[in-house]
């Protein structure tokens, strides 16, 4: 499989640039719709202490709506987009808002994954915060202060994300629908065992002391390999009640080398951190699905993706980083502290 994905050559006047449904337009154009219940005091507490990195490739649909929501909701923080090479006027739809903001960086860098991007823009971060947050989120002020606020209570906590929502106002069951926050009202804030890519906070000591993401993703499975990571240092994590939305899938190419990035980036991290008893099992179910799916999938990319997944079941743990992208072989980079 090629190690880039073919896309068909994309114009300006091509681009539709993404608008937020009416119905949940109040969460990301002013943060009082949310405030009413928090004390006033809550709302002009300064949030420069906190960078937000957004990882981008080709996401020029959401970019402008990201960012101009990042200016109405934490003008003073620090934003660094790292780009991995987009092609499709990403890149100057940043440095058109870039004057706008207080501390502004555009970081270009090869595209080797949502890892090396996030990894990338943390080590340039001058914040005692630090966020992740993918350009199809659109954030709050409420949703910052609130994820700050927990970091800030106790020092063994290393991530916290907000609740997500889809476009249209609806909970968004992030890592499937049985996963017990996705069955809950969430009024309150909860322990979790995982925190969200797309949307997360984490205190840069934590960062230190655990390491940055393994670049050895390239998209996919990488929050849940830093969370076991942090958990074996003592971390725990939250999930707060304020909501967020996030456009899923917005920001993601879709082709099928990314099925068969998630199949092969799960391999490894199932090996990576479980018993090998669960390895192997994992391993098996893998071969199972990729020669069942190269028979039945009505669609032909999908087919070789299929195919691949069962070759690499059938190698075992020495082709679990045989990715059909190109990866950085930085692996798990370590976090240098500030002066």
């Amino acid at each position: 499989l090629p190690p880039t994905i073919p896309e068909a050559p994309i114009t300006r006047a091509s681009i539709t640039p993404i608008r937020l449904p009416r119905a949940v337009q109040g969460l990301v154009t002013s943060s009082r719709v949310h405030l009413k219940p928090v004390h006033s005091d809550v709302v002009v507490k300064s949030l420069e202490n906190i960078s937000i990195v957004i990882p981008s490739y080709n996401g020029v649909r959401v970019m402008r709506e990201c960012l101009e929501t990042l200016l109405r909701e934490a003008p003073e923080c620090e934003i660094i987009v790292a780009d991995g090479g987009s092609t499709d006027g990403s890149k100057e739809v940043a440095l058109e808002l870039a004057p706008h903001f207080k501390r502004f960086r555009l970081l270009e860098i090869p595209n080797h994954g949502w890892a090396h991007a996030t990894n990338r823009g943390f080590e340039i971060a001058t914040s005692e915060y630090l966020v992740t947050m993918n350009s199809d989120l659109f954030i709050t002020r409420l949703a910052l202060l609130s994820m700050r606020a927990q970091l800030e209570a106790n020092d063994k906590i290393a991530g916290v994300s907000p609740v997500l929502l889809n476009g249209d106002g609806s909970r968004q069951p992030f890592f499937g629908y049985l996963y017990w926050p996705n069955l809950t009202p969430m009024k309150e804030v909860a322990r979790v065992n995982l925190i969200y890519g797309c949307c997360a906070m984490m205190p840069r000591i934590a960062l230190e002391r655990v390491g940055l993401f393994d670049e050895r993703f390239f998209f996919y499975n990488e929050e849940f390999d830093w969370c076991w990571r942090a958990s074996s240092h003592g971390y725990g994590f939250r999930l707060v009640p304020e909501r967020v939305v996030h456009l899923e899938g917005s920001s993601t190419p879709q082709h099928s080398n990314f099925q068969l990035e998630a199949q092969r980036g799960g391999l490894y991290l199932i090996d990576k951190h479980f018993p090998r008893f669960w390895s192997e099992a994992t391993r098996r179910m893998a071969q199972l699905l990729g020669f069942t799916g190269k028979r039945i999938d009505p669609d032909i990319e999908r087919r070789s993706a299929w195919q691949r997944i069962e070759v690499i079941a059938k190698r075992g743990p020495s082709a679990y980083l045989d990715s059909p992208f190109s990866l950085s072989g930085r692996l798990e980079p370590h976090l240098q502290p500030l002066d």
